[in-house]
């Protein structure tokens, strides 16, 4: 079972996107940061990549689902191998977390940082 702080990172980053809120999402994420494959190493970096990401899909209309959060061995026990642009992350020590805002999959890779827990890789 997740920690609290883990579930709770996990449901403010996922409120955040529902929300459209670049800086909450900035303030759940450890760099390097993986967006879909791309490696952004500062927060002026992603910031810029998710401001056309953001103003492109609103996802405010979208009934949440709800979100499942598993150690990543076990996510990939389940559901198969990592897509392809999450295969630069090491995920020896992350939790996956899946999201399902109108039947649709968002996927964030949490790894625990000092005493907190950091989002490091998002895709949709």
């Amino acid at each position: 079972m997740p920690e609290e702080g883990l579930l709770k990172s996990t449901l403010y980053l996922f409120d955040s996107l529902k929300r459209g809120s670049i800086k909450d999402f900035l303030d759940e994420v450890s760099y390097p940061f993986n967006l879909d494959g791309l490696e952004l190493r500062n927060e002026e970096a992603l910031r810029e990549a998710l401001e056309g990401r953001f103003a492109a899909a609103d996802l405010s209309g979208l009934r949440f689902y709800g979100v499942q959060t598993l150690p990543a061995a076990t996510a990939l026990e389940r559901y198969g191998p990592a897509p392809k642009r999450l295969a630069a992350v090491d995920l020896s020590e992350a939790w996956v977390s899946v999201a399902n805002f109108g039947g649709h999959g968002y996927v964030a890779v949490f790894v625990k940082k000092g005493r907190r827990w950091r989002a490091v890789a998002y895709s949709d």
